[in-house]
């Protein structure tokens, strides 16, 4: 199948609040199909939440600069999700139930205010958030099955606890500048 490209507000460059669903999740925009490509061209701040829970082919923010919170989930058959200028997340950070991605590529993102959960993301091989320095809160690293390795370069600060389970690949743990976090598990 060919994907379907969700054009229409490509000039849209600020929302309040961005929810992108299924019929069980009821976002704002229903996707009944699977090969949907969601791309906000223009999109550079959205004050609240990013939500996409949703099975579509692609994910595609390339000028989103700042969100409240990102949150995508079952988005199954995604195998690109790009975010290239995002550089803040003001409360929450999760990416869950992700089945076809093998790479998590963030290279701007700089501070998660909030909690940071990366979990069940069966493909995933690699990690890149290069200039990473800071979570407010707990950093949650789970039931990746496929991770080999997880290295954050330039991170700091875990405001709350690190927790790390079921990484049963995982051969090498890489935090050089990390000098606080509350508990390690």
């Amino acid at each position: 199948k060919e994907a379907k490209s969700f054009g229409g507000l490509q000039n849209l460059e600020h929302v309040g609040e961005l929810n992108l669903g299924s019929s069980a999740s009821g976002g704002t925009f229903y996707f009944a199909e699977n090969n949907v490509v969601a791309e906000f061209g223009n999109l550079k701040t959205v004050t609240g939440a990013v939500n996409i829970v949703a099975n579509i082919a692609a994910i595609k923010f390339p000028k989103l600069e700042e969100a409240m919170t990102l949150y995508i989930q079952y988005a199954n058959n995604a195998e690109e999700i790009s975010f290239p200028k995002l550089s803040a997340i003001n409360n929450h950070f999760t990416l869950k139930n992700l089945s076809a991605i093998q790479t998590l590529s963030f290279p701007a993102l700089k501070t998660v205010a909030g909690n940071f959960a990366m979990d069940n993301c069966a493909k995933v091989t690699a990690v890149e958030f290069p200039l990473f320095e800071s979570i407010g809160r707990n950093c949650s690293i789970n039931t990746m099955a496929a991770m080999t390795g997880i290295e954050f370069e330039s991170l700091e600060i875990i405001g709350g606890n690190l927790e790390m389970k079921t990484l049963n690949a995982l051969t090498s743990i890489k935090f050089p500048k990390l000098k606080s976090a509350n508990k390690i598990s």
